[in-house]
């Protein structure tokens, strides 16, 4: 028992100490998984324990567990609505260079609720196209025939 205690700290230790360079970032989707797996284990838990004790006949303590079913399912339904929808949309490293670039960013500016960054409330809806080929394509909109009708 002791060599595979001491194995074990042996492993430990080497963990602790080095740090793995990721091979493929999800951008933060993983905790999103981990955490809807999480509320799904702890739902069925509670359930379980609320199973065992009605069957073990405990009429005042089965009861009691009722509140806190019901208030992981309401704090699941929470992070449905509302957390993973802003989560989803851009990762912290993506829109706080977006935020600095657009000159409106959140240094020195204290918040109270929510922040809500400019990159996710400001779409660029323009894409990166050279200034050639858009007058070229604004010249074709400004046609007034179809192509092929007027050279007759």
């Amino acid at each position: 028992m002791a060599i595979a205690f001491s194995f074990f700290s042996l492993v430990y230790k080497n963990q602790f100490a080095v740090v793995y360079a990721p091979s493929c970032d999800t951008k933060g989707e993983l905790w999103t998984r981990a955490i809807r797996f999480i509320l799904a284990c702890l739902i069925s838990a509670e359930f379980t324990v609320m199973g065992v004790l009605a069957i073990k006949e405990a009429a005042v303590v089965a009861p009691l567990m009722l509140p806190l079913f019901i208030g992981t399912i309401l704090f699941w339904c929470y992070l449905e609505e509302r957390h993973f929808k802003v989560a989803s949309s851009l990762p912290a490293k993506v829109f706080v260079p977006i935020d600095r670039e657009r000159g409106e960013g959140f240094v020195g500016v204290s918040y109270t609720g929510c922040y809500e960054p400019v990159a996710m409330r400001q779409r660029n809806l323009q894409p990166d196209v050279p200034q050639e080929v858009r007058t070229a394509a604004d010249c074709l909109e400004d046609m007034s025939t179809p192509l092929g009708e007027g050279s007759a």
